[in-house]
Order: C-alpha cells, then structure tokens, then sequence
C-alpha cells in the first residue's frame, strides 16, 4: 500500500529535499506551503519522482486553512500515513528589548502553535493509517542559541522540541 506523506513548508530547503527523498521511496506526496508560486515550482520539479503529486498553499499557522487541509486530505486520501511539520522560520534578529510583541507572536505561532494545530488536527487522519508518523523538523537553536537566532525563535524550537518529546 502506497503511503501518503504530507509535508509543510516543502517549496524549498529541507521540506522540498525530504519530499522528494519521500517520492522516490513510493510516498504519495501532498506538499504545502505559503509561498505559491514557489510551490507550484517545487511541485513542477518533483513530479517526474511524484506521479501522484498535490500541492495546496496553506498557511498552517492558519486554523481554517489547517481544517480545510485536513478536509481535503480526508476526502481525497481518506488516512494520513506521514507527518513532516517542517514549516517554519524566522523573519527578523533584534536585540529582545527592540523585539516587538507582534514578531514575538508570529514567530511562536508559525514554529511551535502551528506545529501543534496541524498535529491535532491530522491526528484522526494518521490514527486511521497503520504505523503513521510525525516528524518535527526543529533546530539547533532550541538547544544552543546562536549568534544569528533570536530569542524568540530559540523559544519556539525549544518548545517544539519539548513538545515534540
């Protein structure tokens, strides 16, 4: 039986390198991203690996548009054998005093809030496949802060490595 894979954030860098990696052991692919037109293209290039290949952008961070990614893969697939939560990110580096709530809000919505939405959410789905799996793509960052990392994207991988345990 043919397993069914969904990957976010797979437009680009790990996500699209574990998708393919994913289609050439026989996965069905089901990737997304928030990035469309990049998608479109990564889907353009995995196809010949893929034959069965969708991609939807979504933004997971979005509840709605989680639920209706959940819908569609219901109706389509009808279980969900893999997990990659691989979408993420971090669009600033400040000092923690100039850091704004806002960015501190975003960054903890997109790589830990998010992670945990679309894990809810997809549990169903993967509880009806025999062996599913979840992946959480995390960073060294959780565990050692580095230079370039802000603060509040260190948290959200330490999160996400704690909830991922």
């Amino acid at each position: 039986m043919t397993k069914i894979a969904l990957i976010t954030g797979a437009s680009r860098g790990i996500g699209l390198a574990t998708a393919r990696l994913l289609a050439e052991r026989g996965h069905q692919i089901i990737l997304t991203s928030r990035h469309e037109e990049a998608l479109s293209e990564a889907a353009d290039r995995l196809r010949p690996f893929a034959p069965g290949l969708c991609h939807c952008a979504a933004d997971v961070g979005d509840p709605a548009v989680v639920a209706r990614l959940m819908s569609f893969i219901h109706d389509q697939c009808g279980r969900l054998d893999v997990l990659i939560n691989n979408a993420g990110g971090s669009h600033h580096v400040a000092a923690f005093e100039a850091l704004a709530e806002e960015d501190w809000n975003q960054t903890l919505n997109q790589n830990l809030t998010a992670v945990a939405r679309i894990t809810q959410a997809a549990l169903p789905l993967i509880r009806q496949a025999s062996g599913g799996s979840i992946v959480n793509v995390a960073s060294k960052a959780g565990r050692h802060r580095t230079a370039m990392a802000a603060c509040d994207y260190v948290a959200a991988k330490a999160g996400l490595i704690g909830f991922t345990r």
